[in-house]
């Protein structure tokens, strides 16, 4: 999930269409590809902000996030909060 990947990149490993791959994982799981990685991704940041003390850009990338503005929007959609919010307000209710 660090690295980034596409799901061509990932059907050529299963051995299978990309479209294919992602059809199936998505009748599978309820999610597509690329919704499942975001996921993981955001967990493993939610995890890093509350349980670390390393500087927010540096979650972004060890995530696998291109660019900080990109990650802080999406975690902003996922959890309501931006990145810094969530560890002021989270940590504080610690």
């Amino acid at each position: 999930y660090r690295e980034p990947l596409t799901n061509a990149q990932l059907a050529r490993l299963a051995g299978y269409h990309e479209y294919y791959l992602n059809r199936i994982f998505t009748a599978a799981t309820g999610q597509s590809l690329h919704e499942f990685l975001l996921k993981v991704r955001l967990n493993k940041a939610g995890f890093l902000i509350l349980n670390t003390d390393l500087e927010l850009e540096t979650i972004s990338e060890q995530v696998g996030f291109g660019s900080y503005p990109h990650f802080s929007a999406a975690f902003k959609t996922a959890t309501g909060f931006s990145p810094a919010q969530y560890r002021k307000r989270l940590r504080g209710s610690i």
